[in-house]
């Protein structure tokens, strides 16, 4: 009998195959699928984008010291300085320290013009901000 992986490795990332199960019809995401479609865009976009972990996103909400936050994110190491286009998933969470959120929006950021915006299929569409 044929059985599959528990485990898929993309890129040195690894998912549970239950992760990518989720593309299939008609299951909801949750933030390692994002993070999975994202590295498949990744290879695929011109210009080439970043995109950050959901997760990574998440973890930096929680921070509340600047200091920790600049640390963090120093440490989040993007591929290389050809990408100009940074983009993360967004959950609508009520508090960013539980993993109930219902719903995913698209948080995108243009280096060169240092200018954000926000993309939520729920109506508040392409906020921008700097």
């Amino acid at each position: 009998a044929l059985t599959m992986a528990s485990e898929v490795n993309y890129r040195g990332d690894y998912f549970a195959t239950s992760d990518v199960q989720l593309f299939d019809a008609p299951n909801w995401l949750n933030d390692r699928a994002l993070h999975l479609g994202f590295k498949f865009l990744e290879d695929d976009l011109s210009p080439p984008w970043a995109f950050l972990d959901p997760a990574v996103y998440g973890f930096l909400m929680t921070l509340d010291d600047d200091e920790d936050l600049r640390d963090v994110a120093n440490g989040v190491d993007f591929p290389d300085a050809s990408r100009r286009v940074v983009a993360t998933g967004v959950n609508d969470a009520a508090a960013v320290s539980t993993a109930q959120g219902s719903h995913w929006s698209l948080l995108v950021y243009w280096v060169d013009a240092d200018q954000a915006a926000h993309f939520d299929s729920m109506g508040c569409a392409s906020r921008r901000g700097r």
